[in-house]
């Protein structure tokens, strides 16, 4: 016998019959036998349903409770069966469990059908036969109903309009903006909508904000909004953080999406201290890397890619982090963008990150590359 074992027998006699009949009475199961151990099924009756049930000690222990008929977890046949019958379908063989496909005959249209008793028991109907029928005369309108419909949400059908079905589009006027668009009668039964302009228009409403909705959050996160006027969530404002007095730019969309002031983070490159850009080759992989970091920090971000192979060819310091990340926002503007050159490096290839500002180096050289950083160096100064 294993240590554990034994350990686990001297806590089943620990536990005394006082002390296991309690949590039973108290997951309403009234013990039909002795307490035995915590692992052996006890025969009780559930005090809500009235029916026999089995369940172990350490099961009512971690569940919370013993009945399985009343955890939903298991199904009378007898019952099953029943529910079956009162949804008006007649089973041709026994009950599996609540998943399986279950033969039934329809006593409406008399037709083999295998739905689960899951299903029917969530509202679905049983029968796949009288589900369509009753679908196609619900969907089932004529052009006179579509047309008062659609006239009733503000569509007026064009003189002439084509009425193939209600599920096709159909040329009509849109009332409110006076333009002529495709409506479909189920895309506005169910509230879509069918007027691009006006849509475009109400969400910009909806998801519009103020001054005063967006300044609470600025105060939580201590950070000021140095414009006078909101000129919309999606465009850049001077902000000011009052932890460092870091001014920068952002868009307000994502400073209310839980991104605060960068100098701040325990991520990333700080914007306001001395920084530097690098340029690394990894001879085996055939592939040159361009980066910045902030110099003087615990874990350089150049070490890292030096214990994986890679070889500083230049560095070029910066009063900060500004400055090295728009240099090199440049430079990889100018290669990527006028010259058509992709990242040479996948993600796999690069487990530390920074893929994406890798060259092919049979594409282009080091001393090519290092010569726009110093000419857009230059630049930005």
């Amino acid at each position: 016998m294993s240590e554990a074992t034994g350990r686990i027998r001297d806590m089943s006699k620990k536990l005394g019959e006082a002390v296991t009949r309690a949590v039973m009475v108290k997951a309403h199961l009234i013990p039909q036998e002795p307490y035995r151990s915590i692992h052996a099924p006890w025969k009780c009756i559930c005090a809500k349903c009235k029916r026999v049930v089995t369940p172990t000690y350490t099961q009512v222990r971690t569940r919370g409770n013993g009945c399985k008929y009343c955890a939903k977890r298991y199904v009378d046949p007898k019952e099953a069966a029943t529910f079956m019958l009162s949804k008006g379908l007649k089973p041709k063989e026994r009950y599996k469990n609540a998943m399986s496909p279950w033969k039934c005959e329809c006593l409406t249209c008399g037709k083999a059908v295998t739905p689960s008793y899951s299903n029917v028991r969530t509202g679905h109907g049983g029968c796949r036969h009288c589900a369509h029928k009753i679908t196609v005369f619900k969907r089932t309108k004529t052009k006179s109903q579509v047309f008062a419909y659609l006239r009733s949400k503000g569509y007026e059908p064009v003189k002439g309009a084509v009425f193939v079905s209600s599920k096709k589009l159909i040329m009509c006027k849109h009332l409110p903006c006076g333009r002529i668009v495709k409506a479909r009668y189920f895309s506005v039964q169910q509230g879509r909508g069918c007027c691009n302009h006006c849509g475009t228009r109400e969400g910009a409403k909806k998801w519009a904000r103020t001054i005063d909705d967006v300044q609470p959050i600025l105060n939580k996160k201590k950070i000021a909004l140095l414009e006078k006027k909101l000129l919309g969530m999606r465009q850049k404002h001077l902000l000011q953080c009052r932890r460092c007095n870091l001014i920068w730019k952002a868009r307000l969309a994502s400073v209310m999406a839980d991104i605060g002031c960068p100098n701040c983070a325990l991520y990333g490159l700080k914007p306001n201290l001395k920084s530097y850009i690098y340029l690394i080759q990894n001879k085996k992989l055939g592939s040159i890397k361009l980066g910045i970091a902030n110099s003087d920090k615990p874990r350089d971000r150049v070490d890292k890619h030096i214990a994986r192979g890679w070889e500083i060819y230049k560095l070029k310091t910066f009063a900060s982090g500004t400055k090295a990340r728009s240099v090199e926002t440049e430079c990889l503007k100018y290669f990527r963008i006028e010259r058509g050159i992709p990242p040479h490096l996948s993600k796999s290839k690069m487990p530390q990150g920074g893929w994406t500002e890798t060259f092919d180096a049979r594409i282009v050289n080091l001393s090519t590359i290092w010569a726009k950083v110093e000419q857009f160096s230059k630049m930005k100064k």
